[in-house]
């Protein structure tokens, strides 16, 4: 059955409600359905979810789980955590910087396959074991070395395909440090998303802000958080979340903050779920 986006009675209700509530601006009504673009009509029954299948090194200071497919549109997600993962672990080699301290370009490129992957994973697994075992004899405990990468796809559907990826590193002081990376692709299109590419109606960053005054209420801010467009963010089957690195808006102790944005909330303004 054919999915056709269309501003429906229900949605202009839902905008009024938003408008009543004092949660969006004049500026941020659905736009007309005119105005919306008519190849985004997609045929869910000829869309099936992505195959995905686990590829894992396990070591003994080293632990990577990374998704793999044979959906050749799933490559680009594949070579982007693949590629943290591989960044990640020569970030910590000693023997792949040059003379400058600086790490060899060279390194970081793109579309690693997974037995390159186990491979640098092996020399760095083989050297921290090492090192960790000299840093454990000198009674030196925060000197040790640990590295953990999972990930999660957290939608897998006819519309869009997102997934999580996790990277812990811990390299001596007081405490590890996670990253984390995501991806989403529209599965119409085989294209990867921003923020912005979900929205039929461009105003709505006014929407999106006034939902995020009252989530994380406990949390002490470097500064009032407010959306641009290019935050990092992740689909489920119950709607948006935007996150922002630790450190990036609040002190480590907050972790990593989130902001949720319910489908039936903010649906009236994407162009599809």
């Amino acid at each position: 059955m054919s999915k056709k986006i269309t501003i429906t009675l229900a949605a202009l209700s839902c905008a009024l409600i938003f408008s009543q509530a004092g949660l969006a601006s004049e500026s941020a009504q659905p736009v007309p359905a005119a105005a919306l673009k008519s190849s985004m009509t997609v045929s869910a029954a000829a869309i099936q979810p992505v195959a995905i299948t686990d590829n894992r090194y396990q070591g003994t200071t080293v632990n990577i789980s990374l998704p793999y497919s044979k959906d050749s549109s799933f490559q680009k997600i594949q070579d982007f955590f693949s590629s943290n993962v591989a960044r990640s672990l020569y970030a910590h080699l000693p023997y792949y910087t040059d003379e400058y301290g600086q790490i060899n370009p060279f390194y970081l490129k793109n579309g690693y396959t997974f037995e390159e992957i186990k491979n640098i994973a092996t020399i760095s697994d083989f050297i921290h074991k090492r090192m960790n075992r000299e840093a454990e004899a000198r009674q030196e405990f925060s000197n040790r070395y640990d590295m953990v990468a999972d990930y999660d796809v957290t939608l897998n559907n006819s519309n869009y395909l997102s997934l999580l990826q996790s990277v812990y590193t811990y390299s001596g002081g007081a405490h590890g440090l996670t990253v984390r990376y995501s991806m989403t692709m529209d599965r119409a299109t085989g294209k990867t998303v921003q923020l912005n590419d979900l929205f039929a109606d461009k105003n709505y960053l006014s929407v999106l802000n006034s939902l995020i005054d009252g989530q994380n209420s406990d949390i002490h801010f470097f500064q009032k958080v407010r959306l641009t467009g290019n935050e990092e963010f992740y689909l489920t089957e119950k709607g948006l979340t935007v996150y922002f690195q630790v450190y990036e808006v609040a002190p480590y102790a907050a972790g990593f903050v989130e902001y949720f944005f319910p489908y039936d909330t903010i649906a009236p303004f994407m162009y599809k779920k």
